[in-house]
């Protein structure tokens, strides 16, 4: 093989094995349960969680626990965040009747009727092993679903008669609860964001304006630009920039 036949070649596999990396799903599209894990969890479904959720978990008086109505909820959230949700609060009636197995099972059945495929070790809370695992599509985290619990960090702004967040960093899915003092500290020291976004039902106490500021709440996407509709504000810095 002459010279630059080698060295384009060579360009080639390494431009192949870049893009498959890019490729590879996330570990929870490995196989993290088995079949017979989540039929377990359907029979743990259908005797303690059908009242609420459905049989096929679409939703009733609890919330749905299939489909982009799930995802909107738990998109980037730790298959362990889930379980210990599980563990801890449900069912709301007779949750001792139900072994933190069982509801381990149940974890597995819920993520089986997402799509996410079985394989052959069984779901185990050993070793922190759900903590690694995140709930993400095959394709990767991408942006937030509209309708879903995003945190962003910005300066607070006056736009007309409204409120936007200027310099805002990309919102990233949260949960409502509170972060570490660590946590504010990180976020109010990093480099402002390059973004915009227009924030609605805020009404901003005046020592929030002009300030770097988090800000909580359900993210709207459209063409025009994102919006938060914000369930929470707190101060980060003062004098935005500085």
């Amino acid at each position: 093989m002459r010279p630059v036949t080698t060295a384009l070649f060579a360009v080639f596999t390494s431009s192949l094995l870049v893009s498959l990396a890019a490729q590879t799903p996330p570990p929870i599209w490995n196989g993290v349960y088995t079949a017979a894990q989540a039929d377990r969890g359907r029979s743990v479904v259908e005797a303690h969680c059908s009242e609420c959720h459905h049989d096929d978990l679409s939703g009733g008086e609890g919330p749905a626990l299939v489909g982009s109505a799930f995802m909107v909820k738990w998109e980037t959230q730790s298959v362990e965040r889930l379980f210990h949700k599980i563990r801890d609060t449900m069912p709301e009636v007779g949750s001792t009747d139900v072994t933190n197995a069982q509801k381990l099972d149940t974890v597995a059945y819920i993520l089986q009727q997402n799509g996410f495929p079985a394989g052959s070790t069984e779901l185990t809370e050993a070793s922190g092993a759900l903590a690694g695992l995140r709930i993400l599509p095959r394709t990767g985290s991408g942006p937030p679903r509209s309708g879903a619990l995003v945190q962003t960090v910005g300066c607070l702004q006056k736009s007309g008669s409204g409120w936007i967040l200027a310099e805002s960093t990309d919102p990233q899915v949260t949960t409502r609860d509170p972060l570490s003092q660590a946590d504010k500290e990180t976020l109010a020291a990093a480099p402002p964001g390059a973004g915009t976004i227009e924030l609605i039902g805020l009404y901003p106490e005046a020592s929030l304006v002009q300030n770097t500021v988090l800000v909580k709440g359900l993210f709207i996407s459209r063409p025009a630009g994102s919006r938060i509709n914000v369930t929470s504000t707190e101060l980060l810095h003062l004098k935005c920039g500085q």
